[in-house]
């Protein structure tokens, strides 16, 4: 997703910056503040997030269908930024 939203920015001569911002394996806000900050900076702002291939594994249900790890609180903060946030929701697996 980072490979084909950095070749249509180039496109505009438009820079992309990106950090790791949410876990989806524990609820650790330690890239949060390095996230809304580059957020506070950016133009645009796109989260993309959701589940891997290790969530979606035959025999395996889940507990909930809430974002794991601390992925929604980070989607929460960026919205409280007030600035054009794009959501990018990656799940299931080939």
């Amino acid at each position: 997703i980072l490979d084909g939203i950095e070749m249509i920015a180039s496109q505009s001569n438009i820079d992309v910056v990106w950090t790791w911002g949410a876990s989806r394996s524990n609820e650790s806000d330690e890239d949060f503040l390095h996230a809304l900050d580059l957020a506070r900076k950016s133009d645009e702002i796109v989260f993309v997030g959701g589940l891997d291939q290790s969530f979606e594994e035959e025999d395996t249900d889940r507990q909930s269908l809430r974002l794991p790890g601390g992925q929604m609180k980070l989607i929460e903060l960026l919205m409280n930024l007030n600035q054009s946030l794009v959501i990018i929701l990656v799940s299931g697996s080939p």
